[in-house]
């Protein structure tokens, strides 16, 4: 790789990053809810819930008397996730462009998201191939936003933490990079408003992908600036 890059190697969350997940967590979320006799959820409250892991997603989704029954409805949700995963699921527009953009830059992926499912929903998307790291909780010992799975795609990618950017939606993402030593792009089309990004100081916000190469381009000779 040409070392002229700004960067080493970028990591990205996939939930809300890459691809928009939201209305086939939302689906099966309520198919779960309605099969355990309990209240559905809005599609802004399944967003919300997106992101943490697995046990935070059904505590932030069931009801406060019924957090007994986490295990029975991440069970039944994953039953369902399973058939209907790749419903809706898509790219967010301009994803595919940025990634052949960066397809010289050493690329991972790091979710909260069972790998099984972020492997099935990259290969079926046609986004796999971009990447040399796939990393998910079966990879860490803790989730985001502890650094671990940020720290084990650094080095997956034989590249230092401090010259690495990670690229992600939510505080969990932010704070993951934080820890680790990174530099953190959030990303305001994903499942956290933009507001509540800007509050965490990121070294960039972008509101779109075609912006991110423009952030791990080339860094100019200094002849070209004299």
């Amino acid at each position: 790789m040409d070392q002229s890059w700004k960067f080493g190697g970028v990591v990205f969350d996939l939930d809300g990053t890459l691809v928009d997940t939201a209305p086939d967590v939302y689906r099966c979320a309520n198919l779960a809810l309605q099969t355990m006799g309990m209240r559905p959820i809005s599609l802004e409250e399944a967003k919300r819930s997106i992101g943490p892991g697995p046990d935070n997603f059904a505590k932030i989704v069931l009801p406060a008397d019924q957090q007994h029954r986490l295990d029975e409805f991440i069970r039944v949700f994953r039953r369902y996730y399973d058939v209907h995963c790749l419903d809706s699921t898509r790219p967010f527009p301009g994803i595919i462009e940025m990634l052949e953009e960066m397809a010289e830059l050493p690329l991972a992926v790091a979710s909260n998201k069972p790998r099984v499912y972020t492997l099935r929903i990259l290969e079926a998307l046609g986004l796999k191939r971009f990447f040399r790291v796939i990393l998910g909780p079966e990879n860490a010992s803790r989730l985001k936003p502890s650094p671990d799975m940020l720290l084990a795609a650094c080095t997956a990618l034989a590249v230092r933490p401090a010259a690495a950017l990670m690229v992600g939606d939510t505080d969990n993402d932010i704070l993951a990079a934080r820890a680790a030593g990174m530099r953190v792009c959030a990303v305001a089309w994903g499942y956290s408003s933009e507001s509540e990004l800007a509050c965490l100081e990121p070294d960039f916000l972008i509101h779109a992908p075609r912006e991110l190469p423009g952030l791990c381009c080339p860094k100019p000779d200094l002849a070209d600036r004299e």
